[in-house]
């Protein structure tokens, strides 16, 4: 009924439910009770840890800025395309990297323990069965890309020529989708260890190398080559990741 508007609307709202719905708990008497402190140790040993993670999501966050103000400059519809194979990128990647959220509190055990022997085999172990899982879906994804995006969006006025180019944007991201997996693993490592100094600076740095090549790739390759940036992005971030974790 109110198009677009609608959709900005029902998002907020959903958000407020999701409030409401979590509010009992807040308020809740017993185990748990709401307190606002934020001058408490714990609060500010969190706060401290938390900083070097903000300061890098000020280079990181603006990559998709970046990647919208090239696109703009490129043929109509593109940040459209962009966008649409971005968001079948990233709901893939959120319903295949549930195993990182679900073995960060054995790491987290194992790190305040300092058995290292432990917190190897529980990565060693998630990282492989993440590349069981995401390996097919990957090669399927490539493989049925066309008519995956036909089902999902060729429709009114989006036409077969939309779908061929997100196709072909698709097979590209899903290239990274092993990485952007694994990151859920080794980026929760870092979490466990304490040490968000190191991820939070080489976070900040391969964001602004990623600026910088991402602009001449889209020079020479227009859409393709932004696509291509995050692509390098990601396999390069889950390569240093890997390198520093067994390092430590």
């Amino acid at each position: 009924l109110l198009g677009i508007i609608g959709l900005a609307i029902a998002t907020i709202l959903g958000l407020v439910f999701q409030a409401i719905l979590l509010l009992p708990i807040a308020l809740k008497r017993g185990h748990f009770r709401f307190k606002l402190n934020i001058f408490n140790p714990g609060v500010l040993r969190v706060f401290i840890l938390l900083l070097p993670l903000l300061l890098a999501n000020i280079f990181s966050k603006s990559n998709v800025l970046v990647e919208r103000y090239l696109a703009s400059s490129m043929v109509d519809g593109s940040i459209s395309h962009l966008s649409y194979a971005f968001r079948i990128w990233s709901m893939l990647a959120i319903l295949l990297a549930g195993i990182g959220i679900v073995i960060f509190p054995k790491m987290a055990s194992f790190a305040s323990k300092n058995d290292t022997n432990s917190l190897r085999e529980i990565i060693s172990v998630s990282l492989r069965v993440t590349w069981l899982i995401v390996a097919p879906v990957m090669i399927f994804g490539i493989v049925l890309a066309l008519p995956f995006v036909t089902i999902l969006f060729q429709r009114g006025h989006f036409f077969i020529s939309d779908t061929i180019v997100v196709a072909g944007l698709l097979q590209i991201y899903l290239l990274c989708l092993p990485a952007g997996c694994f990151g859920n693993v080794t980026a929760r490592t870092f979490y466990a260890l304490k040490d968000t100094r190191t991820i939070g600076l080489f976070s900040s740095i391969e964001s602004i190398v990623y600026i910088i090549y991402t602009a001449v790739l889209a020079h020479f390759w227009g859409i393709i080559g932004i696509v291509l940036g995050f692509v390098i992005l990601y396999n390069i971030s889950i390569l240093w990741q890997l390198f520093i974790i067994r390092y430590k």
